[in-house]
């Protein structure tokens, strides 16, 4: 996939995928951190419907920004690999997990928050 791309343009892709996953970053914050003032202030009165609707498009918007960051990040290793820099996937495991665990425990908190009207 990279095979064609000189040294600087090796170098100019890691670093241009770097920072569109701090972007990705940055807006999975965002969303998380909308989800749960949405959560606390007006949890408790929302419909069923409601929750199930802000709760879905939630986890739509969490997941498919997910995905855009992992896909960058691999773009990212995929280049630093063409040059010869071995970087483990490790690395990425930590992060997985926390998104994992940040949507579950927004998503516990909104129903938590909801219970108690």
């Amino acid at each position: 996939m990279f095979e064609g791309l000189t040294q600087f343009e090796l170098w100019e892709l890691f670093y241009m995928a770097r920072s569109a996953a701090n972007t990705d970053m940055a807006f999975l914050t965002s969303i998380l951190s909308a989800y749960l003032v949405v959560a606390y202030f007006a949890g408790k009165n929302l419909t069923i419907f409601q929750l199930i609707s802000i709760s879905t498009l939630y986890t739509g918007f969490y997941f498919y920004s997910s995905y855009g960051f992992f896909y960058t990040v691999q773009t990212a290793f995929g280049a630093a690999a063409q040059q010869g820099n071995e970087i483990s996937f490790n690395v990425v495991t930590p992060m997985f997990i926390f998104l994992g665990i940040a949507w579950a425990i927004s998503i516990a908190f909104m129903v938590q928050a909801r219970r108690h009207k």
